[in-house]
């Protein structure tokens, strides 16, 4: 393992702070991600040393991807996530006619983003401000208008509807 996962914890624990709404969460949220990515660090370091010899090494790599499976868990736990914000905000666009069917089917997958810097320009940063308009309507939606997110909704759809013809 290296210090990139545990960091990760720290960072979850950061997100989870920032989505929530109680006070006690948004303190105790960071703190125990930091407590988290410091026990599994401390783990790491000590487990090969405890047991010692090829066991060690054995037990220290299965622990190893056992922490890896459950950051890929939660790493696909989190896409399914942001593309059900995405399907949920995006669908009043299609009613609205800001966008077509076909392209908030192609919002869906998520190798849109990958793979829509090939179509252009245009294209690459029309699905980049679909994901941001879609966050920020959640936001908006959790959060209220807190640092103008209502305006910055508006302000995403109108270059929407200029990017829109022009997106494959």
């Amino acid at each position: 393992m290296d210090a990139r996962l545990f960091t990760a914890f720290t960072g979850i624990g950061f997100a989870i702070a920032r989505l929530n709404k109680n006070i006690l969460i948004k303190l105790i949220a960071p703190l125990g991600g930091l407590a988290v990515a410091i026990t599994v660090h401390a783990f790491h370091n000590t487990f090969g040393g405890l047991v010692g010899g090829l066991e060690g090494l054995a037990l220290t790599v299965i622990s190893d991807w056992f922490g890896y499976a459950i950051m890929i868990g939660i790493i696909i736990w989190v896409i399914v996530h942001e593309r059900n914000i995405v399907k949920k905000h995006l669908a009043e666009e299609v009613s609205n006619g800001l966008i077509s069917q076909h392209q908030y089917s192609k919002a869906m997958s998520p190798w849109t983003l990958t793979t829509a810097g090939f179509s252009g320009r245009a294209t690459s940063r029309f699905y980049q401000v679909l994901g941001e308009l879609a966050h920020k309507k959640e936001q908006l939606q959790k959060h209220g208008d807190e640092s103008g997110n209502a305006k910055i909704v508006d302000i995403l759809r109108k270059e929407l509807a200029v990017l829109a013809p022009q997106a494959k």
